[in-house]
């Protein structure tokens, strides 16, 4: 009876406790401060969380501004080659895409590659009709599981090393189309300024020629032969301008920038930069192709993939039963990668000699178009002085003047092919002409 009575005077103080009108407002008072004080926590946490993000937002905002101010410093200076390839990385869509996959490989490769340390088992939970669960052996399951381990983990790791290879292949592409930009408007640009002397022969030709008329000198003929003559020439300038104008638009466009008459472009001069190259070199160059032309590599990665898959059925087929069809399948899949790199060796052969032959060939005829130009600006000279006695009729004149414009324009295309072609040659070896030259000089 005690114990009933003491139980009910506790019953009776809980209730008291938990449901007095006062004592209910001191507890929900209560609650609502440890609910405020986490609140506050979690507020000062967030505002923490949130200034370090602002932090960091703001270094990366000032780092960029820094890399920008640097970029645009050299800019004021002058575009260098390296500069306008720094700027084309930049601004490079494929090269930004390859790096995203290169993360997205390197974090799979990271999630796999201890997927080789993982022994596959032959037990497997079985529930019977009975609804016990027992465990069976699979021989079969634990095989296909052990080969899918091995061809996950050279897959990744694969995946991975073409990635990272397609980056260098990116950068190498940017490089020369940079130098084939740059290569145009310096030719754009010469060739301009040769229509502008050219416009300047003639518009001298052309006065000379007016007064003359003027003084009863020469007849009509003379001055429509001289006045379509400065037509042509002014058509030829303006047809210059509009190259250079597409030539800097198409450059500053691969850089992303806005085309400006205000940033100086460095000029690349024609040289002859092939002149050490000869196709008795042609091995050498071919055997340097093979050592660095990163997609010949990647096709030789390609390759040894579909080796090593062909080895894991080989092995593991062969030890656990008779599977020859999967190993037949997949070793045909190796023959034809091989057949495809085989293939791709033939191409860059025929790549090589195409580019060295041509080079020889453009370096002989540069001999005879400077010939030309020297014989152009004589055949001129003469006529001049014969114009100027008397003896020569203006349609003399103004076709020696063509004749001189057009000896220089090939001259200019002869100098400015010696680069393309340069560049062609360095596309194909996959690294420099010097870089080619020594591993020549050392198979030699």
């Amino acid at each position: 009876m005690k114990r009933i009575i003491t139980i009910f005077f506790i019953f009776s103080f809980v209730m008291l406790f938990f449901f007095s009108p006062s004592l209910l407002q001191a507890k929900e008072k209560l609650v609502q401060l440890i609910l405020r004080a986490d609140a506050l926590v979690q507020e000062e946490q967030l505002q923490l969380v949130d200034s370090e993000i602002e932090v960091e937002e703001e270094t990366a905002e000032e780092n960029q501004q820094e890399e920008t101010q640097k970029v645009r410093i050299n800019l004021q200076d002058g575009l260098s080659f390296q500069e306008a390839y720094e700027l084309a990385m930049l601004n490079s869509i494929e090269l930004k895409q390859a790096e995203y996959d290169l993360e997205n490989a390197t974090e799979q490769f990271d999630d796999v590659k201890n997927l080789k340390k993982i022994k596959p088992t032959d037990q497997f939970p079985y529930v019977d009709a009975m609804g016990n669960v027992i465990m069976v052996s699979n021989p079969d399951q634990k095989l296909q599981m052990e080969i899918s381990k091995e061809i996950t983990y050279y897959q990744v790791k694969n995946a991975k090393e073409l990635v990272e290879k397609q980056i260098t292949l990116e950068k190498q592409n940017i490089k020369t189309k940079v130098e084939d930009q740059m290569i145009t408007y310096a030719k754009a640009e010469e060739a301009l300024n040769l229509a502008q002397i050219n416009a300047s022969r003639v518009e001298k030709l052309s006065e000379i020629t007016k007064h003359q008329f003027e003084l009863g000198m020469v007849d009509k003929s003379a001055l429509l032969d001289s006045e379509v003559a400065m037509s042509q020439a002014k058509m030829g300038v303006d047809n210059a301008r509009r190259q250079l104008s597409i030539a800097k638009e198409n450059f500053f466009l691969l850089l992303g920038l806005k085309a400006s008459d205000e940033i100086v472009i460095e000029k690349l001069d024609p040289v002859d930069m092939g002149k050490e190259i000869s196709i008795n070199q042609l091995d050498a160059l071919l055997e340097a192709a093979f050592q660095h032309r990163i997609d010949y590599l990647m096709q030789k990665d390609q390759v040894e993939y579909e080796k090593t898959r062909f080895e894991i059925y080989d092995e593991h087929y062969t030890y656990y039963g008779n599977k020859q069809d999967i190993i037949r399948r997949q070793e045909i899949a190796y023959q034809k990668e091989e057949l495809n790199l085989l293939s791709m060796e033939r191409s860059i052969y025929i790549q090589l000699y195409q580019v060295v032959t041509g080079l020889d060939q453009t370096k002989g005829q540069l001999d005879s178009l400077a010939l030309n130009v020297e014989q152009a600006k004589e055949a001129l000279r003469i006529v001049q002085l014969r114009y100027e006695a008397g003896l020569s009729i203006t349609l003399e004149m103004v076709s020696a003047q063509a004749a001189l414009a057009q000896a220089e324009n090939n001259l200019l295309d002869g100098k400015y092919q010696i680069m393309t072609m340069k560049n062609n040659l360095e596309s194909a070896l996959g690294e420099t002409v010097d870089q080619a030259l020594e591993i020549a000089a050392t198979e030699e």
